[in-house]
């Protein structure tokens, strides 16, 4: 791998992290930037193209037994990794990926493993407006073992850095299926693949979770930050179900009741 010296913070190759939004590196070849050095080495040790590794010569040993040939390895002050990032960075590390082809409900459902597994879960969320919840949504699919996460068109970006950072890497290890149609893919589920779609809603007609017997293939399907589900997600779904709140609180945020629900549905 080649190993780069840079001591200035506006050379040219540094251009991907030099405070450059999130929307521009999607435009150029569907870059992404990672930050942090346990998220660096997950981008690394997954399936998508690192292009360039910037770091500071503290993480500089730790680094060089993941970085591969044909990836770029620059090494630069910590102050200079500061002017980069436009504020003190303590993590050291950053990484330039590339997305690659968006996987699709057919591909990731197809997968001999997922095929096979005892006990299938894919997350729902049409429209996430916010990039922490995404992430966080993100890292309890991850941790609670669902095979894909599906989300809509107005969704925020699961490759923003937010996203990416909250997630503690795991956008690289959870598939994320970008649908143009929810209502359609959601009762492609039911009917194709068996899989039973819980709709999270806050109706006073819903039953509660823990009545909820989990089968093998469970889709839990989340509303918007703002507005919930839809008629039209919630008619497509097999099942409405709610948790019940207290002390006057009308719902949960979106990622905790992903968690509560993901938890009940792979643990009973």
């Amino acid at each position: 791998m080649p190993i780069i010296p840079l001591d200035i913070a506006d050379d040219p190759r540094l251009s991907p992290y030099t405070l450059m939004k999130d929307r521009d590196l999607s435009r150029q070849g569907n870059r992404f930037i990672a930050e942090g050095l346990h998220v660096v080495e997950r981008l690394l040790a997954s399936k998508f193209t690192c292009e360039s590794v910037l770091t500071s010569p503290r993480l500089l040993n730790k680094l060089q037994a993941c970085v591969t040939d044909d990836v770029r390895l620059y090494v630069v002050p910590d102050r200079v990794i500061d002017q980069v990032v436009g504020y003190r960075f303590h993590n050291g590390a950053l990484a330039v990926g590339v997305k690659g082809e968006a996987p699709t409900l057919d591909s990731v459902l197809a997968d001999p493993v997922v095929h096979a597994s005892e006990r299938r879960l894919v997350v729902v969320a049409p429209e996430l407006n916010s990039t922490e919840n995404l992430g966080s949504i993100l890292r309890i699919s991850a941790g609670l073992g669902a095979c894909a996460l599906v989300i809509g068109p107005k969704s925020a970006d699961p490759f923003y850095r937010q996203s990416i950072r909250v997630s503690m890497g795991a956008a690289f290890t959870v598939p994320v299926v970008l649908s143009t149609d929810i209502v359609s893919d959601l009762k492609r589920l039911s009917r194709e693949f068996d899989f039973d779609t819980l709709a999270s809603v806050l109706r006073a007609d819903a039953s509660p979770l823990d009545q909820f017997t989990p089968t093998r293939s469970c889709a839990i399907v989340l509303g918007s930050e703002a507005h919930g589900l839809s008629d039209a997600e919630i008619d497509a779904c097999s099942h409405h179900l709610t948790i019940p709140m207290s002390l006057g609180t009308d719902s949960l945020n979106v990622a905790i009741a992903c968690a509560l629900f993901a938890w009940h549905v792979t643990r009973n």
